[in-house]
């Protein structure tokens, strides 16, 4: 054999193993994310596709979205009610008269109400008693969120916070609501902190009491309503 067919043989087999080895060169791969895009293409995916595991661990780590209450005053509304008088704290947190400890809450209710009240210490504040009826329409809040797709402090449903305070004829005096979704309830209160209006709830010397409500998405995306209260 000569030693220009030899040649020509060398030549054709680099040339198989480069078609081997570029498949997405030769196809019609999508563009990857800052290439341009030809006219009239719409963009998709980059090649491979990416998968859903891979969709959840980069949503896990985008930034928590939170938002505070929109009125102006720092995040506080106040109530046509009457103050009420407050029973005096018990050592675990509770009230004495029938308002819930930290432990009748939902294991991601009972981590934000610390983490909470751990911001207040640290702060020369005292904790805040969690509170039964205010939490529950917390979770009402939350799950009204994601029944109805939006992520607002104005609800289709129920109106502003006073206004679910009022139709539920609870006492008090202002309220202040924090809100917040995100991959984990750690993220969501890391947010809130980050906030300056959040953090003034968070922080607010004028509130007597808690209620934090916490409703998990179809995709296991916590929505978090806090209510504070005095």
């Amino acid at each position: 054999m000569s030693l220009r067919i030899l040649r020509s043989l060398r030549f054709f087999a680099l040339f198989l193993g480069l078609l081997c080895l570029a498949p997405c060169a030769l196809a019609d791969c999508p563009p990857s994310a800052g290439d341009s895009i030809p006219e009239g293409r719409s963009p998709v995916p980059t090649c491979p596709m990416i998968s859903w595991e891979e969709q959840r661990a980069r949503a896990a780590a985008w930034p928590a979205q939170a938002v505070p209450c929109s009125v102006p005053s720092g995040s506080v509304q106040d109530g046509d009610n009457a103050e009420a008088d407050e029973p005096s704290p018990m050592p675990d947190g509770s009230y004495d008269d029938g308002h819930y400890t930290p432990q009748d809450a939902t294991p991601q209710e009972q981590s934000l109400y610390q983490a909470i009240n751990e911001e207040r210490l640290a702060n020369g504040l005292e904790a805040l008693p969690l509170d039964e009826t205010l939490s529950a329409l917390a979770r009402e809040k939350s799950q009204d969120m994601i029944d109805n797709g939006y992520f607002a402090h104005e609800s289709p449903t129920y109106g502003s916070a006073a206004d679910m305070l009022d139709a539920a004829e609870y006492e008090y005096v202002s309220v202040g609501e924090n809100i917040a979704r995100s991959a984990s309830v750690e993220k969501a209160h890391a947010a809130l902190m980050s906030s300056a209006n959040h953090r003034r709830n968070i922080l607010g010397s004028q509130w007597t009491r808690v209620g934090i409500g916490v409703v998990n998405d179809a995709n296991g995306y916590p929505y978090v309503t806090e209510f504070f209260a005095r």
